[in-house]
């Protein structure tokens, strides 16, 4: 791959990338006017200013002070933001704060090489190399591969895994040392020399010498050996990694989460519940744990483990696959296990692979957490703040006050009003609102983004959704109807324009008038003539409405052409 350095696209700038001036001087770079075609990847990036090429010279006597300044901001950065607080360093098995990794790294040398390095790069390499774009954020080659050899060394990795009843070792185990002490220490002494004896066969050995009371512990000490062969220096568990007594600790590490397992080296999955991967993958229990969606994709490199601590595959990431280009599909035992995780959660395999944080598909990742669980209420929302993108506040003993400021959130961020279309229990705080993720049931239509285009409005009606004193205002096309009928689970109405619809709903209506506004006008996400709507009950005066509860999303046919948009405020 190479590592060509793209500038900016200005008239005055140019390429560079290792190797030497065209211009013939002599002096380590190439210089192109416009990108290489072989610049496939984005990488950092340096830029030259034609006229100011010889001011830009940074002088070698800035000496050694300036490379240790430099190496010891670079590696402070790195582990300040971008480690977990807390970390077990694997060659003594203990549980370190990320202050003290620096401290940890003195004694061994590496430091110095690392300055040294710098300034080796420093004295020999042309000045363009030596400047970053510091209002980008963006570093210079140097720092770039001095960050590089920062991010090696200090790999680490991150457990996925389904907590066990009772019996994990937890974060004061280790702030107290007893985790270490007496068989533990010895069995992991014993594991750390197996050498390649491959992994089932030291698990084994290691459930005949801990009490079935230790399974927690026997648990940890296979993914901590794991992560050692793996060539990490450290390692993060859930159980124990995690001060939970501190407030301010817990909270940065949720909603670090996800940051924590996209950065790792690698992703150590546990499926404790699977020995015949033919007959029980699609029953573990990490498929319907809410924590573990957030652990299938965040991580870029994931590795499988069954029950006994075999590979579910043979590969060294189980996010890549094989691709068969003459049947142009993917192939290899990768892309087969793949096929069958993405089966059981109904998330495709491009987005298991190479997924996206952000609010590019609300609905849709609220349909992947409905049929998951987790044993604190507000977990279910916490979860997914980090695969949502979104900002929350932490605050255990919210209930299920957390899942709507979650829904809040991405309402005041987004228009996907898909999140309006959901089946069974609204929220106690605003019947737009869904209760909990489980009201969201597949459906067979994309995003549910309004399209305003071509759509009149009333006067004064804003195009922005917004929670005010009255409630959730939203721009739609409403349509009024009258209950025709209703029996214990369907009820029919005569909606304008619209003609007879039928609604599912276990709920009884008291009232004849009904209004029906559409929340979805995007022809291309839908199959046939219908569209998606929500069922409105007057409130008192001014468009102030509930939304009626229904048992399946409502669909009515399509207008010849919409009705301008009028504000509506639900409660």
């Amino acid at each position: 791959m190479s590592n060509c350095l793209p500038a900016k696209s200005h008239n005055d700038e140019i390429y560079i990338m290792p190797g030497g001036w065209q211009d013939g001087h002599g002096t380590g770079v190439d210089v192109y006017s416009d990108p290489p075609p072989f610049a496939t990847q984005p990488v950092p990036w340096v830029t030259l200013n034609l006229e100011e090429k010889v001011e830009q010279d940074v002088p070698s006597s800035a000496g050694s002070n300036l490379s240790t300044q430099v190496v010891h901001r670079l590696l402070d950065e790195y582990i300040i933001n971008e480690l977990p607080i807390f970390l077990i360093y694997l060659p003594e098995m203990a549980l370190v704060h990320r202050s003290a990794i620096k401290k940890q790294l003195e004694p061994t040398g590496w430091i110095d090489e690392l300055i040294q390095q710098h300034q080796e790069m420093s004295d020999s390499l042309p000045s363009p190399m030596l400047v970053g774009h510091v209002e980008d954020g963006v570093p210079s080659y140097v720092e770039y591969m001095i960050m590089s050899e920062i991010k090696e060394k200090l790999r680490y990795a991150i457990f996925s895994h389904r907590w066990l009843p009772e019996g994990e070792p937890s974060f004061q185990d280790f702030a107290s040392g007893s985790i270490m002490e007496g068989n533990i220490r010895r069995l992991w002494n014993g594991i750390a020399a197996s050498g390649d004896v491959p992994l089932a066969l030291v698990y084994r050995r290691l459930r005949e010498s801990m009490p079935r009371a230790q399974a927690g512990y026997s648990k940890l000490l296979m993914f901590c050996e794991v992560a050692r062969r793996r060539g990490c220096g450290w390692a993060w568990s859930d159980t124990c990694c995690i001060n939970k007594t501190s407030s301010a600790e817990l909270e940065e590490s949720i909603r670090s989460m996800f940051s924590w397992y996209r950065k790792a080296h690698v992703c150590i999955v546990y499926l404790k519940d699977t020995t015949n991967e033919e007959l029980e993958l699609e029953q573990d229990e990490w498929f319907t744990r809410g924590w573990t969606l957030q652990e299938l994709l965040a991580p870029e490199c994931s590795k499988f483990y069954n029950g006994v601590w075999e590979p579910m595959t043979g590969q060294d990431n189980d996010k890549e696959y094989e691709f068969d280009h003459e049947e142009g599909c993917k192939a290899g035992a990768g892309a087969s296990f793949l096929r069958r995780v993405s089966s059981i959660t109904g998330i495709p395999v491009s987005t298991i692979t190479d997924f996206k944080p952000g609010l590019q598909d609300v609905r849709g990742m609220m349909v992947w957490a409905s049929k998951r669980h987790t044993t604190r209420i507000e977990d279910m929302a916490y979860s997914l703040i980090g695969l949502l993108d979104v900002d929350l506040r932490i605050s255990y003993g919210e209930g299920k006050r957390a899942f709507y400021r979650l829904q809040v959130a991405i309402l005041e961020n987004c228009a996907e009003f898909g999140l309006l279309v959901w089946s069974g229990g609204a929220s106690a705080y605003n019947s737009a609102i869904a209760a909990g993720p489980e009201c969201f049931c597949p459906v067979a239509w994309g995003p549910l983004s309004p399209v305003y285009s071509g759509v009149q409005k009333s006067s004064g009606v804003e195009l922005s959704s917004a929670f005010t004193n009255y409630g959730l205002r939203l721009p739609l096309s409403v349509y009024d109807g009258r209950k025709q009928r209703q029996d214990t689970d369907t009820m029919w109405l005569d909606v304008e324009e619209l003609g007879l619809v039928e609604t599912k709903t276990k709920y009884e209506n008291p009232l004849i008038d009904v209004r029906v506004a559409i929340v979805q006008n995007n022809a291309e996400h839908h199959p046939g003539d219908l569209v998606v709507a929500i069922l409105l009950l007057p409130y008192g005066t001014g468009g102030v409405y509930n939304v009626f509860p229904t048992t399946e999303p409502v669909v009515v046919p399509r207008p010849v052409e919409l009705k301008p948009l009028e504000t509506v405020y639900i409660r």
